[in-house]
C-alpha cells in the first residue's frame, strides 16, 4: 500500500476529510461535518458543508475549506466565503505539517494517543483494536455504553468510536453525556451504525461527529482516520481538559 505524505498541513487534512466522507453518511440535506482545512497547527475546529459545495471545492486541488476567520494571508487566497465555511485557495507550500512518528500515530509526551471503542460486539472491538493499534494508537474497550461513559471520564480519550445500538446506554446517549460533561464535550466522536439512515446521520451531527459510518466497514481505513483526528484534534482537547 502506498502510503500519502501531502506536503502541507492543509494537504494533510484535505485527504483525512476524503477518508472521512467515503467512510461516513450525510445528514439531511447531504450535510456532513468535516475538520478545517487551514494550515494552523494549533486550529482544533470542524465546520459544516453539503456534499455540493465539498465536491466543487474537491474539483481544484489546490483549494481548501477553512473555519470564516482561519485564512493565511499571503499564503491562501479566499475564493468564496459563507457564514459556514471559506474556501481558499493555496498559494505556496512553506507551511509543513508536523512531521508524524513513522508509523502514522501521535505521540504525546512520549505515550501513545488513546482511542476509546465502545461495542457490544466483542469481535468488532477486536478487529478496530487490532489495527489501531497498528496505527500506533493506545485503545481501550467498553462492551456497553455506561461503561464507555464511564471510561471516558476517567481516562480522557483522544478519541471515541461508539456503536449506536448497545445495551445500557445507545450511542447516542452516550454522545450527549459527552457533550454534555465539560471534561469530554469537545472530545472527537465517530459513530458506528448497522442502519445508514439519515435520521441517523442527522442525529450524529447534531452531536458534532465527525462521522456516522455504517456497518461493515472498513477497519484499517477508520483507524487510518483516528489517527488523523487526532492529529488535528488531540493536542488542543487534552490541553483544554487538563487545564
Amino acid at each position: 500500500m502506498v502510503v500519502r505524505r501531502p506536503r502541507t498541513r492543509s494537504a494533510f487534512y484535505r485527504a483525512l476529510n476524503d477518508d472521512l466522507v467515503r467512510l461516513s453518511r450525510p445528514a439531511q440535506g447531504g450535510v456532513r461535518l468535516i475538520v478545517c482545512e487551514c494550515s494552523r497547527p494549533e486550529c482544533a475546529e470542524a465546520l459544516e458543508v453539503t456534499d455540493a459545495e465539498y465536491d466543487a471545492v474537491r474539483a481544484h486541488a489546490t483549494r481548501f475549506l477553512v473555519v470564516p476567520g482561519h485564512e493565511l494571508a499571503g499564503v491562501q487566497r479566499v475564493l468564496e466565503r459563507t457564514r459556514r465555511a471559506a474556501v481558499v485557495q493555496e498559494q505556496q507550500a512553506r507551511f509543513l505539517r508536523r512531521p508524524s512518528a513513522p508509523n502514522g500515530s501521535v505521540e504525546d509526551d512520549g505515550s501513545r494517543a488513546l482511542v476509546l471503542i465502545v461495542d457490544d460486539d466483542s469481535a468488532l472491538r477486536a478487529l478496530c483494536s487490532l489495527n489501531l493499534q497498528f496505527a500506533g494508537l493506545a485503545v481501550l474497550e467498553a462492551a456497553d455504553g455506561l461503561r464507555g461513559l464511564e471510561l471516558a471520564r476517567r481516562e480522557l480519550p483522544a478519541l471515541v468510536v461508539t456503536d449506536v445500538r448497545m445495551p445500557r446506554l445507545d450511542g447516542f446517549a452516550l454522545g450527549e453525556a459527552l457533550r454534555g460533561d465539560e471534561r469530554t464535550r469537545r472530545t472527537p466522536l465517530i459513530l458506528v451504525s448497522g442502519e445508514s439512515d439519515v435520521a441517523g446521520a442527522t442525529r450524529a451531527r447534531e452531536l458534532a461527529a465527525l462521522a456516522y459510518v455504517p456497518k461493515p466497514f472498513d477497519a484499517p481505513a477508520l483507524a487510518s482516520v483516528a489517527a488523523g483526528v487526532i492529529a488535528r484534534f488531540a493536542a488542543t482537547t487534552h490541553s483544554a481538559t487538563r487545564g
